[in-house]
Order: C-alpha cells, then structure tokens, then sequence
C-alpha cells in the first residue's frame, strides 16, 4: 500500500470516498494501530518530521502508537516510546515520550488535544508503571498551545542536539529533519491510590 492509501482503513469494504468529514473531535475514535501504519500517516502529515525509522521506534521496552478514526478514513496519529534521552531524566525508565503527532489538514479543530487527553488515559491502562509522559515542540514551528489545552506544563527548553548515533564522519546518519530550539512539555499521570 502507497503511503496515500494509508489513510483509508478498509479499502476492501469502502464505498465512495469514505463518507462525510467530522465536525467534532468527539466523532473521532482513537485506536491503537501498527507501527508501520502510524510510520505511514505521520510521512503525511507531519509538518516538521515526516520521517520515522521503524527500528529506532519498535526497539524500546514501551511503545505504542494511536490513529484517530470516523467512518473508514484515519485523521491523526501518535507515536509514543522509552524517551531517546531516558538516562538524562529523573526516573527517565518511568516516562513515555510522544516522538510524533500528526494531524490531517480535514480533522476537526483541536483534534491534537482531545488526542492527548485520550492517550493519556489509554497509556495508564496500557502501562501502569509509567508515572509521567513527555514531549519536545520545535519553538520554530509550534507554540505548544496543544500542550497547555491538556493540561500539560512546559519544564525545560533546550537548543537543538544531534541524537544519531553512528560514525561521526557518516553525515548521511547525521542530517536532521529539525535544528530548532525545542521546549519539553510533561504531565504527571496521576492515579487513585487505593488502600
């Protein structure tokens, strides 16, 4: 399937071009989906990092990736891992980070916040040890209103680091989709303790 066809869901069962668009975010079912899937749709929508490596993506102890759905066609999605930068956070083994969100040009207005809201809740059924959930936002391109709308709160801002590992004299490794400072946005995952 071309990267185009990733959108569509059941290409088998569809009639015409899928039915109407949503008007609300409330309409959009969020679903776990593969990870060649989620790969796909971020390459089309993804304004700043269309690229993903499957590898660098799979190979963490967590992962989990979410597509936003309503009536055969896919709208937004999520991927979400270890931290790249585990060993440099407090209770970094604890965290999951957000590595992609991406949102069709057609989706409802603040799909990418009801997004996190549900995520969140799915992410704490899905691993109970994790006690919070991270992301980065390019400053050059973001104004992390997304963030702030879900509750998340803004911690650290960095200036842009190569991650790559390799040989440094491999620059074909070491070209990077964004150079901007990037801000670190988080939220606790609170749950009821019981006694």
């Amino acid at each position: 399937m071309g990267v185009g066809g990733a959108r569509v869901a059941y290409p088998l069962f569809q009639t015409g071009d899928g039915g109407s668009t949503p008007t609300s975010t409330l309409q959009l079912e969020i679903l776990g989906i593969t990870a060649q899937r989620a790969a796909m749709l971020n390459a089309l929508w993804h304004s700043v990092l269309p690229e993903t490596y499957l590898g660098n993506l799979v190979g963490s102890r967590r992962t989990a990736f979410y597509g936003a759905y309503f009536q055969h066609r896919w709208y937004a999605v999520a991927i979400w891992t270890d931290p790249i930068a585990a060993n440099r956070l407090k209770d970094g083994e604890k965290i999951m980070e957000l590595r992609r969100l991406a949102i069709a040009p057609d989706a409802p207005r603040n799909t990418a916040s009801r997004m996190l809201g549900v995520m969140r809740r799915l992410l704490m059924k899905k691993y109970p040890d994790v006690i919070r959930l991270i992301s980065y936002q390019s400053v050059e391109h973001h104004t992390g209103s997304i963030y702030r709308a879900a509750g998340w709160e803004s911690t650290a801002k960095s200036k842009f680091t190569v991650w790559h590992e390799g040989d440094p004299k491999d620059n074909s490794r070491r070209v990077s989709q964004i150079t901007s400072e990037k801000v670190r946005w988080q939220i606790e995952l609170k749950r009821k303790e019981t006694f």
